[in-house]
């Protein structure tokens, strides 16, 4: 089993930031997540078969620049199982938000929220050459 992580740790704000009234100095840029990480693991066979399980978390966000409402933050389940047919062809299963989360990617103001992919399956071949 191989495991594989990140993570940040930001502080982000406007020095100063003046857009006629009022006074945006201080506050935090829309859409920046102030805390975000991955975590995989993968275990591999020595038949071609692969697993691999995910999580990623995205901090909470400001919606504007005046900091007047928040997106909440969300951490998401990601998996997928890839069988070797042949040495030159896999076939791939991916499962995406395992767990049917609801969250939000990104935002246009506080008005419009877009909202991230639904659990869902791809399945494909991939070949190699």
């Amino acid at each position: 089993m191989v495991g594989a992580a990140n993570a940040t740790l930001l502080d982000v704000r406007f020095d100063d930031f003046f857009t006629g009234n009022p006074d945006l100095s201080g506050n935090t840029p829309p859409n920046v997540p102030e805390r975000a990480g991955n975590l995989w693991l993968t275990w591999e066979s020595r038949r071609g078969v692969r697993a691999q399980a995910g999580l990623r978390h995205v901090g909470a966000r400001f919606v504007d620049r005046a900091n007047s409402a928040r997106v909440p933050a969300y951490t998401v389940a990601d998996s997928s199982l890839s069988f070797a047919i042949t040495p030159m062809l896999a076939a791939d299963v991916r499962v995406y938000n395992v767990f049917d989360t609801r969250y939000v990617t990104s935002t246009y103001g506080a008005a419009q929220w877009l909202l991230g992919r639904p659990r869902s399956l791809d399945v494909a071949l991939r070949a190699g050459l």
